[in-house]
């Protein structure tokens, strides 16, 4: 209803979503095409009980990166801890989060881990260092995360692999595939 689109506007506005400042910059042409491609993406279902329409409407006012966003900041590890933080009510989150994001969100939709951007396990890390970023050692590994931190969280790589990989079974040379 027309109700719950104002309350998700004033609870961005009080809450200083991400999604707002993240749009200041977006060309209005891009937001445009993506309310089209929303209106005809067949893969969105109803969210919950709700109608076809006020998903579409959510999805557009809190695009899934702009949730995500929010998500990671809280720092959870897991689903449980976002339904343990959801029974204290909205108020954590701001009135803009929905429960269940994997259902609002299934058609970008990874994982639980992937959304709370929890650290990936040791060996994920590294074969993404290794074969995506093509890193070979420690001081380039620092200057790729220092240039993009943003983007080393969303990848979910840590920024000290050294310690966060520690009981991991860390060694620098087979982290980087300098063992021959």
């Amino acid at each position: 209803s027309g109700d719950d689109t104002l309350s998700l506007l004033l609870a961005e506005a009080v809450n200083g979503s991400p999604r707002s400042s993240s749009n200041i910059d977006k060309d209005p042409a891009e937001d445009q095409q993506q309310r089209q491609d929303d209106d005809d993406d067949d893969e969105i279902v109803p969210y919950l009980d709700r109608s076809l329409a006020w998903t579409k409407r959510y999805r557009r006012l809190v695009p899934y990166e702009s949730a995500r966003w929010t998500a990671m900041r809280l720092g959870l590890q897991s689903k449980e801890e976002w339904d343990d933080i959801r029974q204290f009510g909205k108020a954590f989150q701001g009135a803009h989060s929905v429960s269940r994001p994997d259902i609002m969100y299934a058609k970008e939709w990874v994982s639980w881990e992937e959304f709370l951007g929890v650290t990936r396990p040791y060996h994920e890390a590294r074969d993404i260092v290794q074969n995506e970023l093509k890193l070979g050692s420690m001081e380039e590994y620092r200057a790729y995360v220092k240039a993009d931190t943003k983007r080393a969280e969303l990848m979910r790589i840590p920024a000290k692999p050294e310690i966060v990989y520690r009981e991991q079974g860390w060694d620098e040379e087979d982290f980087f595939g300098l063992l021959c």
